[in-house]
């Protein structure tokens, strides 16, 4: 699969905007109530269309990565070393320093590296740890795709859904204790799995028009019970309750299979070569991006280059996109800069 595959490209390209999207919003979202009720659900519409973002990169993962040709456990990581660990080692320490010289945190360096082995140094790094324990098993379930058939892989995510998300939805909104007997099945690891059936069963080779609309609706329904049942929850409690957010609710999991069909249908359309080109280089991007958007968003919310650019200035619904699309520029170009330098390539895979 060296072949570059173009709505793969662009679902990865959307997905990291979806991600920029998501920290633009979150500073006010957690301002609950005090904050300009106007303001809080612009960002909350914003924050609940943007949810499948990690799961599409998770089942673009599953796509590639599951279709490919088998390899020894020596080959498969040492590929994988160079593309996450090695990064999680440098960017941990990009940020401890930023943390240090930048924010003025009073820290040590040394103790807070080592301990970056074990847990995220910034917020977002969280998702480079959680790619490793993908990565750990993913030798293992690749011999499970490629020794068994679709019921069984459907039964897999069924299994999955119900430990993940069917058991902790009834203990959060019941009186009941459930305990989860499943946990072979806990994780991230279903996404995978729905992106390799999403790739390669014949039903999604070539999506029809109507399975395109009927996706669309599917994503919408999904999107407005993320976006009420948040206001709800945060109304009930009186403070933000993100619990439509998380990644492994039953909604975020629906809303992430229909928005990567949507997406793949759109993609399959796209035949133009300057944006194909276009499309392309954010893809390359896309974890570079999401490793130093961070930054920026704060460069443009303390006005260190003589501007303030934040959803906490002003109306979020057009502070919340102006954000979004200002950090994914800056962070897009630095990235493509450093991509292009002799180690550029280990530092953002």
């Amino acid at each position: 699969m060296s072949n570059r595959i173009v709505w793969i490209d662009f679902i990865k390209s959307v997905a990291i905007i979806l991600v920029i999207i998501i920290h633009s919003s979150s500073p006010i979202l957690y301002q609950y109530p005090a904050v300009n009720i106007n303001n809080w659900d612009f960002a909350n519409l914003y924050d609940s269309m943007s949810r499948m973002a990690v799961p599409l990169f998770l089942m673009t993962t599953g796509a590639l990565l599951l279709n490919s040709k088998t390899e020894s456990l020596s080959s498969f990581y040492k590929k994988r070393f160079f593309k996450v660990l090695l990064p999680l080692l440098i960017w941990s320490l990009v940020y401890i320093l930023y943390k240090y010289f930048i924010l003025k945190n009073n820290l040590n360096i040394l103790d807070h590296f080592l301990k970056s082995l074990l847990r995220p140094e910034y917020y977002h790094l969280w998702y480079l740890y959680m790619i490793i324990g993908i990565y750990l098993f993913l030798p293992i379930f690749k011999i499970f795709v490629s020794h068994s058939n679709t019921n069984l892989q459907i039964y897999f995510i069924l299994l999955w859904v119900l430990s993940v998300s069917v058991l902790p939805t009834i203990q959060k909104f019941t009186n009941y204790e459930v305990y989860d007997f499943i946990p072979m099945t806990y994780g991230y690891i279903g996404y995978v799995l729905l992106g390799y059936l999403l790739f390669n069963k014949s039903i999604f080779q070539k999506i029809s028009k109507k399975l395109f609309i009927f996706s669309i609706l599917c994503t919408l329904i999904c999107i407005g019970i993320i976006y009420n049942g948040t206001y709800l929850l945060s109304q009930n409690s009186m403070q933000f309750n993100g619990y439509f957010y998380e990644d492994l609710t039953l909604t975020t999991i629906i809303v992430s299979i229909f928005s990567f069909i949507t997406l793949k249908y759109i993609g399959l359309k796209i035949t133009s070569p300057t944006l194909i080109l276009i499309i392309k280089h954010i893809s390359k991007a896309s974890l570079g991006i999401y490793l130093i958007h961070p930054i920026f968003l704060d460069i443009l919310r303390s006005k260190k280059i003589g501007i303030e650019l934040s959803s906490l200035n002003g109306n979020t619904l057009y502070m919340i996109p102006l954000t979004a699309l200002a950090v994914f520029i800056l962070s897009f170009i630095i990235i493509h800069l450093i991509r292009k330098t002799k180690v550029g390539l280990y530092i953002t895979p």
